[in-house]
C-alpha cells in the first residue's frame, strides 16, 4: 500500500520574516508619531511661557514709565531714549518730596546656555548723577534688577519709541502736544511667522499716554 504525501501546516520563515517586518515598521511610526507630539507640546508650552513673560514684562514697564515727568517742568527732556548697535535704552526721571529719581530700562544681548537671547534690565542712575537738569544720556547708570531674559534671538523682541500725538490722559485737553511711549514685543506666533487671513500676525503693542510731559 502507497504512503499518502500530506502538504505540511503551519508558518514559514518567510510568513514570520514578513510579520517581523511589519511590526517593526508600525512600532518606528509608533515612536515617530510620539516624538512629534512631544515635540508639539513642548514647543506650546515654551511659547506660551513667552507670551506670558512678554505680557508682564510690558505690565511692569507701564507701571514704571508712568512716572516719567511727575513733579518737574512738563519738557520733554524727562524722557530719552538711545540705541547704539544691539543695546536700547530708555530714560526717564521724577521728582517726589523734592528728591528727583532717574530711572530707565537697557535692552542688551545676554547669552544663555550657549544660546543668545535679551534681556531687559531695570537701571538707575548711579551716585549724584541724578539731576533736574542734567541729560538722561549723559548720566552714569547701573544696573538694578533684570525685568526679563528672553531665549529667543530676535532683536527687536520687545521695542520702545516716543512720538507726539493726541491723546486724552485721564480726561485731559486733547491738544497733541503730549508725548505717547509705544511699547511692542513679538509674541511666538510673530516671531515664527504664523499667518492669519493671509497675513503674518502683528506685534503686540501698548501705547502709554505720558500725562506729565508735553512739548511746548
Amino acid at each position: 500500500m502507497g504512503r499518502i504525501l500530506r502538504r505540511q501546516a503551519g508558518t514559514t520563515l518567510i510568513g514570520l520574516m514578513i510579520g517581523l517586518l511589519v511590526s517593526v515598521v508600525g512600532i518606528l511610526a509608533s515612536l515617530s508619531l510620539y516624538k512629534t507630539l512631544v515635540s508639539v507640546a513642548t514647543e506650546a508650552k515654551v511659547d506660551a511661557m513667552h507670551d506670558g513673560q512678554l505680557a508682564t514684562t510690558l505690565l511692569a514697564i507701564q507701571l514704571k514709565v508712568q512716572n516719567a515727568g511727575f513733579g518737574l517742568d512738563t519738557n520733554s527732556s524727562n524722557i530719552d531714549i538711545t540705541e547704539v548697535n544691539d543695546e536700547k535704552h530708555l530714560y526717564w526721571r521724577y521728582k517726589v518730596d523734592g528728591v528727583t529719581t532717574c530711572e530707565g530700562l537697557r535692552r542688551y544681548v545676554r547669552t544663555v546656555n550657549g544660546i543668545d537671547g535679551f534681556a531687559l534690565d531695570y537701571i538707575t542712575a548711579a551716585g549724584n548723577s541724578c539731576t533736574d537738569e542734567a541729560a538722561l544720556n549723559t548720566m552714569a547708570w547701573q544696573s538694578s534688577s533684570t525685568i526679563s531674559v528672553f531665549s529667543k534671538n530676535v532683536t527687536d523682541i520687545v521695542d520702545f519709541a516716543l512720538t507726539q500725538q493726541s491723546c486724552s490722559p485721564y480726561g485731559m485737553d486733547d491738544s497733541g502736544n503730549f508725548y505717547v511711549l509705544t511699547l511692542s514685543g513679538r509674541t511666538a506666533a510673530n516671531i515664527t511667522g504664523v499667518i492669519a487671513n493671509g497675513n503674518p500676525l502683528e506685534n503686540t503693542e501698548l501705547k502709554l499716554c505720558l500725562p506729565n510731559i508735553r512739548s511746548a
